[in-house]
């Protein structure tokens, strides 16, 4: 019964030394391996060396409470005979039958020391978890909560940014369409004011047509017709005047000052000079062999 109670001790051991170790082994994965010179909280070297001791104790454990129950008394007899034969004449205890008082103090001490290691090692992880969960300024750690706040804030600050960026480009495009469209407006002015002075120019530097007299030399029979404001002086030979064709009178006769017109089949008087004040066929008709005629304005000679 007693080795019984001693193997179902080994296995409870042993199952809850394995449980809590994988428990710890979770853990320490699950925190990854913060230790470092500026934030020697845990690494994870003192970490595993923790867990090669608990395996040692564990490891020696085992052996311990196999030895006593694999003594060479248990396999020469029964569990019965051997709890029989336990007791002597002065009343000692048999070793090979059960664990004796030492061994189980030894075995005791060490599944003490076993835990001692346990919760020291618990006690580092859970000051590790602290630490995680706090996050303060003084050490390396960020709640991960914090680092997402963050996150979200930049990717604000940086959607807020590309919003600003993409109004203010549509700003520059439109003020560059002002500007195209000005400078299309300037160029057209600077070419209408380019036309405009060289137009300026040619009226101050051209003298206006039929501004001078021209001396016609005309034939017996030739019809010299002027056109409206045109005027006419006969220099030699003989003519006569031409009215209009409208029945508006003849040519005006600037020179003799007395404001009578000469009338169509009139002589043309020589050195006076005539003008006609529409352009309706006022002219001369030459009677003479040569008859020269000066000419300022539009005229036609049939």
């Amino acid at each position: 019964m007693r080795v019984t109670k001693y193997i179902r001790l080994k296995h409870i051991i042993i199952s809850l030394v394995f449980l809590s170790t994988i428990f710890l082994m979770q853990i320490v994965q699950a925190v990854g391996d913060p230790g470092s010179f500026e934030n020697p909280l845990v690494s994870k070297d003192y970490v595993d060396g923790k867990f090669n001791e608990l395996y040692a104790l564990i490891s020696s454990l085992s052996q311990k409470i196999d030895s006593h129950i694999s003594s060479p008394h248990e396999s020469n007899g029964t569990g019965s005979t051997g709890e029989q034969s336990g007791e002597t004449s002065s009343g000692g205890t048999n070793p090979g039958s059960a664990p004796d008082e030492a061994s189980l103090g030894e075995i005791t001490a060490q599944i003490l020391l076993m835990n001692q290691k346990i919760n020291e090692l618990s006690n580092k992880l859970n000051e590790l978890s602290d630490k995680l969960s706090e996050g303060t300024s003084s050490d390396l750690l960020v709640e991960l909560s914090k680092i997402n706040a963050r996150v979200v804030s930049l990717e604000n600050a940086d959607s807020s940014f590309v919003s600003t960026l993409l109004t203010q480009n549509k700003r520059i495009s439109d003020i560059q369409v002002t500007a195209d469209k000005l400078k299309t407006d300037i160029d057209e002015l600077k070419t209408a004011l380019s036309d405009i002075d060289s137009k300026l120019d040619k009226i101050g530097t051209t003298e206006p047509t039929n501004t001078k007299f021209e001396i016609l030399e005309l034939k017996s029979g030739q019809h010299l017709v002027i056109g409206a404001s045109a005027e006419m002086l006969l220099r030699g030979g003989s003519a006569v005047a031409v009215g209009s064709n409208a029945g508006l009178g003849g040519l005006v006769d600037l020179t003799s000052g007395t404001g009578k017109d000469v009338m169509g089949g009139e002589n043309v008087p020589l050195n006076h000079l005539l003008m006609s004040p529409r352009d309706d066929g006022r002219g001369l008709v030459v009677t003479s062999d040569t008859a020269w005629v000066m000419v300022k304005g539009e005229y036609t000679i049939k």
